[in-house]
C-alpha cells in the first residue's frame, strides 16, 4: 500500500491508500477510497480532495475550502478540486444541484476553471446540467405562459435569463407575457406598433 503526503497548512500529513483518515477535528471518519471525486484514487492530489468532498458532504464549508485549496496547491489544474470550490461557493452538498441553481454558473471562476481543467467528463457533467436547468425552466415559463400568470412569467423568465441569457426561448416567453399571449403560434396574430399588415 502506498503512502501518500501531501501538505495543508503549513504542516504536513501523510496517510496510506485505503486507510483510515481522521480529520483534525475528530469528527469524520472515512476510508480514503470513498469519495465524490472522479478524480484517480492514485494522484496524491485526491487526498486533501477527498477530504474536501467528504466536508462538503457534511456542510463544514470552511473545512472543505481549505482542503480544496490543499488540493490545488498540488495541482492547480484539477478540474474536480475546482468544482469542490464551486459546490462550496454556492453551498451545495450534492454535485446535482447544480441543475437547479439560479445563479449564472457561466459567470463563476470556480466554474470556468471547472469546465476548462476538468476532463470530457466533467465537461459532459456540467453541460448536463445546464441543459437539464433550461429544460425545466423552459417548461416552467411556458405553463405560467398558458394558466396566464403573466407577473410569475415575467419573473421567471428574468431569473433563467440571468442564469443562460444566450437562450433565445426566454426572450420569447418574456416577449409573450408582456403581450399577454399563451402560446406562440398566438403571437402571429398580434399587431404590432411598427407593424404595417392590414
Amino acid at each position: 500500500m502506498a503512502t501518500i503526503k501531501y501538505k495543508m497548512c503549513d504542516e504536513t500529513f501523510s496517510i496510506q491508500e485505503n486507510s483510515v483518515d481522521v480529520c483534525n477535528n475528530g469528527e469524520s471518519r472515512r476510508t480514503i477510497s470513498e469519495s465524490n471525486s472522479s478524480a484517480s484514487a492514485k494522484s496524491p492530489v485526491n487526498v486533501p480532495l477527498k477530504r474536501a468532498f467528504f466536508a462538503i458532504d457534511d456542510g463544514n464549508w470552511d473545512e472543505a475550502a481549505r482542503f480544496c485549496d490543499a488540493a490545488l496547491e498540488l495541482d492547480p489544474e484539477s478540474g474536480d478540486a475546482y468544482l469542490a470550490k464551486l459546490m462550496i461557493k454556492l453551498r451545495l452538498k450534492n454535485r446535482s444541484d447544480l441543475g437547479v441553481v439560479l445563479e449564472p454558473l457561466h459567470k463563476i471562476e470556480s466554474y470556468q476553471k471547472a469546465y476548462a481543467f476538468g476532463g470530457k467528463e466533467l465537461r459532459n457533467e456540467l453541460d448536463n446540467y445546464a441543459t437539464s436547468f433550461q429544460r425545466r425552466w423552459t417548461a416552467d415559463i411556458f405553463k405560467t405562459l398558458e394558466d396566464e400568470r403573466w407577473d410569475d412569467a415575467k419573473t421567471l423568465t428574468r431569473k433563467a435569463l440571468m442564469r443562460t441569457p444566450e437562450n433565445g426561448e426566454y426572450y420569447l416567453a418574456l416577449l409573450m407575457a408582456e403581450l399577454q399571449v399563451q402560446k406562440r403560434e398566438d403571437l402571429a396574430k398580434q399587431k404590432f406598433p411598427f407593424d404595417d399588415r392590414k
